[in-house]
């Protein structure tokens, strides 16, 4: 309610490969693990929220109720990186799209979720608002830096690279800078 005057100025969202639906999906085998390790140790909301478990229904939790929330469509630009290198954040999941192994387990249950959640959020970029929203989705190749064992296992190397890699910060904007500007 108090972001409600702001709406209308809203233009271009940009996400550098952030987990939208949580973290189901992961493709890396030691991820899920540290994050549940590290949530018991440290208490952190955030772990079990993206684990979709900070609710014993699944579709009372923050992701999925995120999910149903209209106001991404008050974007007219949406602009979702991503790169199948960063396994610490799921692909589809920073994409807004269902994974094939969820499409070939529909009657599962975090598969009826998870495509359940991909639908919430593209409805409401498509009938939130007029004209709807466009969606870029970009998907990078950071070639192959490697900087450690660890940050490679995790997929931590290529989710840092989003940030880290100048060259490919000053390319995005270069090229996205007519959306960003909203002239």
């Amino acid at each position: 309610p108090e972001l409600q005057p702001y709406l209308k100025h809203l233009h271009t969202m940009i996400s550098l490969s952030s987990p939208h639906m949580g973290n189901l999906g992961s493709s890396s085998y030691i991820l899920p693990s540290v994050l549940w390790l590290f949530e018991k140790s440290v208490k952190a909301t955030l772990l079990s929220q993206l684990r979709l478990a900070d609710h014993p229904d699944p579709y009372k939790s923050f992701f999925y109720l995120l999910s149903l929330s209209p106001e991404i469509g008050d974007f007219k630009n949406v602009i979702l990186v991503s790169s199948k290198q960063d396994t610490f954040i799921p692909y589809h999941s920073a994409r807004f799209e269902v994974p094939p192994s969820h499409l070939s387990t529909p009657t599962h249950d975090k598969s009826k979720l998870y495509i359940k959640m991909c639908n919430n959020v593209i409805e409401s970029l498509d009938k939130h608002s007029f004209p709807p929203s466009k969606v870029f989705r970009l998907d990078v190749d950071f070639g192959s830096t490697s900087l450690s064992m660890w940050n490679d296992m995790t997929g931590r190397t290529f989710h840092a690279a989003f940030i880290d890699n100048t060259t490919f910060m000053e390319m995005f904007f270069n090229l996205f800078w007519v959306l960003i500007s909203d002239r």
